[in-house]
């Protein structure tokens, strides 16, 4: 399939998974389902200044892809589509596959979710229920193989757990949850989704507004890094090309506090976002994106590579019906040298639990307005728990304002960050 005529190159792309996901709602099961399992594979053909571009998810229809491919051909000459070439840096080994951990059986799910649930129980008599308790394990493998000789093929596991709670309190109910993923099962936190899904939950009750102010926010792991998520298309270099980051941002731009630093690195061990190579084929590698508030350079695939005059970064991300673009393996904000407990003991310092609204942001403007809960704190006392606020203004101005970075450095998926603190924000009550 792969034999290349003039002036033509292929590439085929494909991803195999199998794995299944269980859960429990008041200790009883609720689901058991091989949801994670497939097969899909996809073609591109470059072909004298066009592309063609095919998918499937049947193996049976693996031949049709060529015709499909030439058959959907279109003008690509100004877009700067590239197929890797054989030369290319080989890429390294990574440890992110645990055979050991695809072992489990349905007993041991179900003992395992039950657990939780009672040690989530024991922790707080206002936890009632369990709305949801859950668990994923999945193995995939991802194979590229081009026209000019390049092979190469990464196998990968991934679980996940995640517990949702009921807490009720003097007729007030509310619901608290968290939940832990990565490529090891052994490496899930058990302890840590418990702690944070009961402290959800129950850090609601009595919940009151605030006045209008201008205030110090700490920014826990969590909150942090929802707020990382919604500036990280700008480190992309498809953003800055297609007008969708602020006209600032640009590399050598003073972009936050000289405390932040945000790095994406696609070579660590055991972690969700890990692999040995981009899908294109190019070897995975540590990009300090933000070093003392500069940012550094934009992440690139090869297209946007091109249109920049550059080499790739090795940064394309897909799914088998699309097609290449600039993303991330592990995105996460350097850990800094402070404790949380320090962070919260000077003065009034409100802790954002939950942000809603963050898909609203205006990427030209990079103005925000999101509603918000949380607690608010004095010389690291807790003084109330807060709910029906909002928090605004410039993300720009937040990332320049972050006082102190934490060393409690927690991974959400593939992103990760530290608690932040940051000052002179403008929270608004109702």
């Amino acid at each position: 399939m792969l034999l290349a005529g003039a002036a033509e190159s292929r590439e085929l792309f494909t991803v195999e998974k199998r794995g299944s996901s269980y859960s429990l709602m008041n200790g009883e099961p609720e689901e058991e389902r091989e949801s994670l399992s497939g097969f899909a594979a996809s073609l591109r053909i470059l072909k004298n200044g066009k592309m063609g571009f095919s998918w499937t998810n049947d193996r049976n229809s693996l031949l049709k892809l060529a015709a499909d491919s030439v058959r959907m051909m279109f003008d690509a000459a100004s877009w700067g589509w590239q197929i890797a070439l054989s030369d290319e840096e080989p890429a390294s080994a990574v440890d992110i596959r645990d055979d050991k951990g695809m072992t489990f059986t349905s007993v041991g799910v179900w003992d395992s979710l039950r657990s939780m649930e009672t040690e989530a129980r024991k922790r707080d008599s206002r936890i009632t229920k369990c709305l949801s308790a859950s668990f994923s394990g999945a193995s995939s493998k991802l194979s590229i193989a081009n026209s000019s000789g390049k092979t190469l093929t990464a196998e990968k596991t991934g679980f996940s757990e995640g517990l949702v709670l009921v807490a009720e309190s003097g007729g007030e109910v509310q619901l608290g949850g968290s939940y832990n993923s990565g490529c090891f099962r052994e490496d899930l936190d058990r302890e840590r989704i418990i702690e944070e899904a009961v402290d959800d939950a129950v850090s609601q009750f009595g919940a009151v507004s605030l006045d209008s102010a201008r205030m110090t926010l700490l920014l826990p792991s969590h909150t942090a890094c929802t707020f990382l998520s919604v500036i990280e298309g700008w480190f992309c270099a498809d953003d800055f090309l297609e007008g969708r980051a602020p006209k600032s941002w640009k590399e050598g731009f003073k972009a936050g506090s000289s405390l932040l630093n945000v790095t994406d690195d696609g070579t660590i061990p055991r972690l969700t976002g890990s692999m040995p190579f981009d899908s294109e084929g190019v070897a995975a590698k540590r990009h300090e994106i933000i070093s003392g508030g500069v940012f550094r350079e934009f992440l690139t695939d090869f297209r946007t590579a091109s249109l920049m005059g550059r080499k790739s970064t090795g940064n394309a991300v897909r799914s088998v019906s699309s097609l290449p673009q600039p993303g991330f393996f592990n995105l996460f904000i350097e850990n800094g040298k402070d404790e949380v407990r320090d962070l919260l003991g000077g003065g009034k310092v409100l802790q954002i639990d939950e942000v809603i609204g963050t898909h609203l942001v205006d990427p030209q403007t990079a103005r925000f307005s999101f509603g918000a809960r949380g607690r608010l704190y004095g010389g690291g006392r807790l003084l109330k728990n807060v709910r029906g606020i909002t928090i605004s203004g410039g993300l720009l101005d937040l990332l320049q304002n972050i006082k102190a970075v934490g060393n409690d450095l927690k991974f959400y998926s593939s992103n990760g960050s530290p608690s932040l603190l940051v000052g002179d924000v403008q929270v608004s009550g109702e």
